[in-house]
């Protein structure tokens, strides 16, 4: 059927739990999105489902600025039909109809919590340091060799690898934490938070003294946690721990890694990622993949916002992991996980 007023304007309703949230000057412009949305079905070759219109109209929150909203819409099309936008949806005029007030609708109240701790993340600030962060990690695409560093990692400094990767130095990021000097590069072995923080570092957004006092709490109250068990653990290899030292290590780790994550990646903070509500991580926020079995995420990565790739548009994050090699490199963010378990915050730095 084709698109047209009455079908988007029905939409504020028959659509609510998708589009609730909208701002009500978009209902103004629904005969624009209607020919907007023809053009796509034409070009495409397909329909276009009520549910993605839905979504595509709800994420364009740009301000009552129709060269804005119609920018926005058609990256949002492009987005849900996999397509270029056909050369007339650049110039094609929303012209403001009458607003028709939208029927009252329940917003979920974990969405209207997390949407108020965005705003209150969010700023001007925050999204131009984003920018320079994730300029700085595509510069750094192929670097480091990703290692899966646990609670052996502290006491004292080793590490244990879950992937093969043809790292040349176990050690070096601790080395420049403690000592400074030019940050770790090549295929020096890191996990996928020192990628991120070594990024940011590299990027002008971290100070190396921060970076150093924070790992230095960390690893005090690591030790707080291992007590009288840190000598002993020190001077034995992690396989011969017994059970209750295992059981310590493990706390000990958590407390040094939330350490770090309430200091620097804000992680404490992070709100779910959900696209249908427009809670979309930017170029420059910190992803997380929530942890199943611990305080801790799973993984840490940083976000490049949606771009351009290979003809359509696509969430990208940079990440260090198993991916290519075990490299840092350029994947979409819904590679990194079900969208269930994806988490972000504005950029920390």
């Amino acid at each position: 059927m084709p698109w047209n007023a009455a079908r988007i304007e029905a939409l504020w309703t028959t659509q609510s739990a998708a589009i609730s949230g909208a701002p009500p000057y978009l209902k103004k412009y629904v005969a624009g999105f209607a020919e907007m949305a023809n053009l796509f079905e034409a070009a495409a070759g397909k329909l276009i489902d009520d549910v993605d219109m839905a979504v595509a109209i709800s994420n364009c929150n740009e301000g009552d600025n129709t060269t804005a909203v119609r920018r926005c819409l058609i990256n949002e099309l492009e987005f849900t039909t996999e397509i270029s936008a056909p050369a007339a949806a650049a110039t094609l005029p929303l012209i403001a109809g009458t607003v028709i007030p939208a029927p009252p609708r329940a917003v979920a109240p974990e969405i209207l919590a997390a949407r108020q701790r965005l705003a209150a993340m969010r700023s001007p600030q925050k999204t131009r340091r984003g920018a320079i962060v994730a300029r700085t990690a595509r510069s750094l695409r192929g670097q480091w060799r990703w290692v899966d560093r646990g609670p052996d990692s502290i006491a004292p400094y080793r590490a244990k690898l879950a992937c093969e990767t043809s790292y040349s130095d176990l050690h070096g990021f601790t080395r420049w934490v403690q000592n400074g000097g030019p940050p770790p590069i090549g295929t020096n072995a890191l996990n996928c938070r020192e990628a991120v923080l070594v990024t940011a570092c590299m990027a002008g957004l971290l100070g190396h003294g921060q970076l150093r006092a924070t790992y230095r709490a960390a690893e005090a109250q690591a030790r707080r946690v291992l007590g009288g068990d840190l000598l002993d653990m020190q001077r034995s290899d992690a396989r011969g721990w017994t059970p209750p030292q295992l059981s310590t290590a493990s706390a000990a780790y958590v407390a040094y890694v939330q350490r770090i994550d309430q200091t620097l990646t804000a992680y404490p903070q992070a709100i779910p990622v959900n696209l249908h509500y427009g809670l979309i991580p930017q170029a420059g926020d910190v992803v997380f993949v929530r942890g199943t079995v611990s305080a801790l995420p799973n993984h840490v990565c940083l976000s490049l916002g949606r771009n351009r790739v290979d003809g359509r548009l696509v969430d990208e994050v940079a990440s260090l992991w198993h991916h290519s090699g075990g490299t840092f490199t350029c994947a979409e963010l819904y590679e990194m996980s079900h969208p269930d378990n994806l988490l972000y915050v504005p950029c920390p730095f």
